[in-house]
């Protein structure tokens, strides 16, 4: 997910296919630069568990708990990323 764009496509096109129990492994996560993944995630986080927040690295692993659907794919590319409200409620999930 090292764009905007990149990440809009992952949710897309691989999102839809995983199956519950699967885990993601969000290399970037920790990063500030890559502030959408934060988001994206935030606007998904009802369908993942955080497993493992692996100390030093730089990335998070997550298990996904429940399907996530074509409706959910189209909520999360409609979202517009400049939404503040939205982008502090996200940073704040993240810090949990």
């Amino acid at each position: 997910m090292k764009s905007p764009a990149l990440a809009r496509h992952i949710i897309a096109e691989f999102m839809p296919r995983l199956i519950p129990g699967a885990y993601v492994f969000h290399q970037d996560f920790c990063h500030d630069v890559t502030w959408w993944i934060h988001i994206y995630h935030y606007l998904l986080r009802h369908h993942f568990e955080l497993t493992d927040a692996l100390p030093g690295v730089s990335g998070m692993m997550f298990r996904l708990v429940s399907p996530i659907t074509q409706g959910d794919v189209e909520r999360v590319l409609a979202h517009d990323l400049l939404d503040l409200k939205v982008a502090d409620e996200a940073f704040a999930f993240s810090l949990e």
